[in-house]
């Protein structure tokens, strides 16, 4: 489990280094894969218990998942992005995996970190991107409707 502790508004304690808050990056932040630890409680002698602890492993290394999703959602409000998560939850209404709305909230914030919209390489670029972003699909192939002539 990671030594994480705040240090103050501006900085953040991950495994004693310390990180800017307003440094982090997008790719400091994209999920390399979830994580799971099995975590042991001492209370006094009597009173031991055990839980699992969630997490995503990241640029910055095993962060717990509400503190990821913390510093993502602070991330993606400082650099504007809101309505860029918003569309991108809405997009995933159809995803027929994800039951519940906080599914799809956590899974748009993975694909945000991941900047999933500026792979032309996802299924969903062109569609997503014309309907969302078209000015980012100026002089690309994606930028035409499928079926019509580039003109």
């Amino acid at each position: 489990m990671p030594d994480l502790a705040p240090v103050n508004n501006d900085a953040i304690l991950i495994n004693g280094v310390e990180y800017l808050v307003s440094d982090l990056s997008f790719s400091d932040l994209r999920v390399h894969y979830f994580t799971g630890v099995s975590v042991r409680r001492l209370g006094d002698q009597h009173s031991k218990s055990s839980g699992y602890r969630n997490g995503v492993m990241t640029g910055l290394g095993d962060l717990e998942y509400p503190v990821w999703e913390t510093l993502i959602r602070d991330l993606i409000h400082r650099s504007g992005e809101d309505e860029l998560l918003n569309s991108l939850i809405v997009w995933l209404e159809g995803a027929p995996w994800l039951h519940t709305k906080r599914d799809k909230e956590l899974y748009a914030l993975e694909l945000h970190a991941g900047r999933i919209f500026d792979n032309p390489d996802w299924v969903d670029y062109a569609a997503f991107n014309r309907q969302y972003r078209p000015d980012k699909l100026q002089g690309d192939e994606y930028s035409h409707e499928p079926g019509k002539e580039n003109s």
